[in-house]
């Protein structure tokens, strides 16, 4: 039986100048399953995975903290593209997450 891995529970978030981006969104992500957030445009969709992937990288931290030097060199530097990507190798096909860091940072001429 599936158990749920990720639960939004009437999450919000506003931006500094007061935009609601996100307002009381409830959802749960089960093991193994595939989503998709469909919508119009401004309706919240990029800021929902963003939060979603902030929440992926403190449990990738619990589990490596040697990653965190790897992931601050990289903040701001990769797009949310690449992140998702990284975050769905380690927690999606069970890699490795030091592995996979040190991969991409290779791959990006960060590290020899």
């Amino acid at each position: 039986m599936s158990h749920v891995v990720i639960k939004f529970d009437g999450v919000s978030n506003v931006f500094p100048e007061w935009t609601r981006a996100v307002d009381d969104v409830s959802f749960e992500i089960f093991d193994g399953e595939c989503i998709a957030f469909v919508g119009p445009s401004g309706c919240g969709k990029t800021t929902t995975v963003k939060l979603l992937n902030r929440l992926v990288r403190m449990d990738l931290l619990s589990r490596a903290p040697k990653a965190a030097d790897a992931l601050n060199v990289l903040t701001g530097k990769i797009s949310d593209d690449a992140m998702a990507a990284l975050n769905y190798t380690v927690d999606g096909k069970k890699q490795e997450a030091e592995e996979v860091v040190k991969n991409f940072l290779k791959s990006q001429g960060l590290v020899k």
